[in-house]
């Protein structure tokens, strides 16, 4: 162990029999420790007060308070709650050290002692308090920051909502303005008529983006009621698929597994746009030409959806992420640049709110995002 240097710590060394007490002193002076001597308790008390130590060395056996009622008087100070307390005594029973420590000692030393051993003990129990100290201030440090990142995020939060909340009326108004043009493409030529449906895909988009932000908010605080109900899996699929547009819509490829009726008991609207987001993910992480399969089954009491692309796969270092809030994978390979990561988190938040799991498998071949959902059946077991 590396000892400190001595310079600039301070001890009390109380001890009612004067030729104990000052070898004791001498031979911590010369290791360069700054010593004080007290004869008794009372002013042992006086003399912390009036100078207060780093630590003390505490006789017990002293006339008026004793050794234990004097570490139990200091202790009662919140200045020297902390202050290193070693006993002396002429007793090594274990009765007497455990008085001592219950009294607020860090440590028993009995005599006789061996002046190096002393030394020792002062300088551990001195490097001890030190580190306590150290980590204390450093505690401190980090609930400082802790406590301005929260700030930090509360503000970037209301931010986010503020801005979300803004910017959903006039977008829907323009992707509504968009969609009047569309369905008068035939008054538009070839190229005009491209560019309003690249317009309304990016109108379209935004949207998506502005309500999940908006929603990831309410799920995550609990203010997003769910409206639950027995629904057509396939209806709602069908909703998602035609919010996402005509062009997006030719690049999809739609299979069932399970024959018959498949009903799920969720919200629609929210499994709506749990959908609508996995497919645009699966779109976004495919070449502009590439098929994106999505396959319908049940599995025992639980209804499964699964986007099938063919993009690059997910890096492990990422996989993890997936699901966070604001999460985004450089070097991606698809034509589209990212979004800003809210859509996956949302699908997250949504589909367990609804007490069902989503998860995801990802290789060379692309990644298959799924989600199972609870059917009338199971959403009516007890629990």
């Amino acid at each position: 162990m590396n000892e400190p240097p001595a310079a600039g710590n301070r001890l009390l060394v109380v001890d009612d029999e004067p030729a104990h007490r000052k070898m004791l002193a001498r031979a911590l002076q010369e290791a360069g420790f700054e010593v004080e001597e007290a004869a008794g308790g009372l002013e042992a008390i006086a003399a912390a007060n009036l100078r207060p130590p780093d630590l003390v060395l505490l006789d017990i056996d002293m006339p008026g308070i004793d050794g234990y009622e004097t570490c139990r008087r200091l202790k009662e100070q919140e200045r020297f709650a902390s202050t290193p307390v070693i006993f002396l005594s002429g007793l090594g029973d274990i009765e007497g050290k455990m008085k001592a420590f219950a009294a607020g000692g860090v440590d028993y030393v009995t005599k006789p002692f061996f002046l190096e051993e002393v030394r020792v003990r002062v300088a551990t129990h001195l490097e001890i308090e030190r580190l306590r100290r150290a980590a204390e201030l450093h505690l401190r440090e980090l609930d400082a920051n802790l406590a301005r990142l929260h700030e930090v995020e509360h503000f970037r939060h209301d931010l986010v909502h503020m801005v979300a909340h803004d910017m959903r009326s006039p977008l829907m108004a323009v992707s509504g303005y968009l969609e009047l043009l569309d369905l008068d493409g035939d008054r538009l030529g070839e190229d005009h008529r491209d560019y309003v449906a690249q317009a309304l895909d990016g109108a379209r988009s935004l949207v998506r983006l502005v309500d999940a932000m908006l929603d990831t908010d309410r799920l995550e605080s609990g203010k997003l009621p769910l409206q639950l109900a027995d629904r057509d899996l396939r209806a709602i699929l069908d909703l998602a698929l035609a919010s996402l547009g005509p062009a997006s819509v030719r690049r999809l490829v739609l299979e069932t597994a399970t024959p018959g009726r498949i009903v799920v008991h969720a919200d629609s609207e929210v499994l709506r746009r749990v959908i609508a987001n996995l497919v645009a993910n699966a779109l976004r992480n495919s070449e502009d030409d590439a098929k994106v399969r999505i396959v319908a089954s049940t599995h025992g009491a639980r209804a499964r959806l699964e986007v099938h692309d063919t993009g690059s796969a997910i890096p492990d270092d990422f996989r993890p992420r997936v699901f966070e809030k604001y999460a985004t994978r450089a070097g991606d390979r698809g034509p589209h640049r990212r979004a800003v990561g809210l859509g996956l988190p949302f699908c997250r938040l949504a589909v367990e709110a609804h007490g069902g799991t989503i998860g995801f498998d990802s290789g060379a071949g692309g990644s298959t995002f799924w989600i199972e959902l609870p059917t009338p059946e199971s959403a009516a077991a007890p629990a």
